[in-house]
């Protein structure tokens, strides 16, 4: 005669196994709980002034003052993060671009002299590609701008000291009507 106990024990172990699957099937299922997608998240937007059409629809924006009359956007040495206070004329350009589709603008980035000259244009250009970025981000249509860079060849002021090299470190706005 066989012994109980050895029958019993794996019949009680596959019961036990059953009886808690199923209670965790019904647990997910009370709960409603299903497998999900990761929650996407849409990005903040955030209100900046905007230029009033009546200015901003004028012919040419050479013309008009204010914000859009200025031009030039200084760099720190050897960066090319835009600064946060140069980020209102950047929002007057884009503006005018986005209620002048027809008109466009060149970004023409510049580096001071220190540097070889392969590393000033390259530095030039990733300027003028993060103001670039930044109108796009703001509404303007990609094809409205182009990007350059003339890296040390055009200095805005001459000198080898902190004052000229600080001028020359930008990014230069230019109307196609200009």
């Amino acid at each position: 005669m066989k012994p109980k106990k050895l029958v019993t024990v794996p019949i009680l172990a596959a019961a036990a196994a059953m009886l808690l699957s199923s209670c965790a099937k019904e647990e997910s299922i009370q709960s409603g709980l299903e497998p999900s997608e990761p929650e996407v998240v849409a990005p903040k937007v955030v209100e900046r002034p905007r230029v009033h059409a009546e200015v901003a629809d004028e012919s040419s924006a050479s013309s008009l003052g204010g914000l859009l009359g200025q031009r030039l956007i200084f760099f720190d040495y050897d960066k090319s993060a835009v600064k946060a206070d140069d980020l209102g004329v950047l929002n007057a350009h884009a503006d005018f671009l986005i209620i002048n589709r027809g008109k466009t603008v060149v970004l023409e980035g510049h580096a001071d002299e220190r540097g070889s000259n392969e590393y000033n244009l390259a530095l030039g250009l990733r300027r003028a590609e993060a103001v670039r970025e930044i109108m796009v981000a703001s509404g303007v249509y990609a094809d409205q701008i182009e990007t350059v860079s003339f890296g040390e060849e055009r200095p805005l002021a001459l000198g080898s000291d902190e004052e000229a090299w600080a001028e020359n470190r930008r990014v230069r706005i230019v109307y196609s009507d200009e």
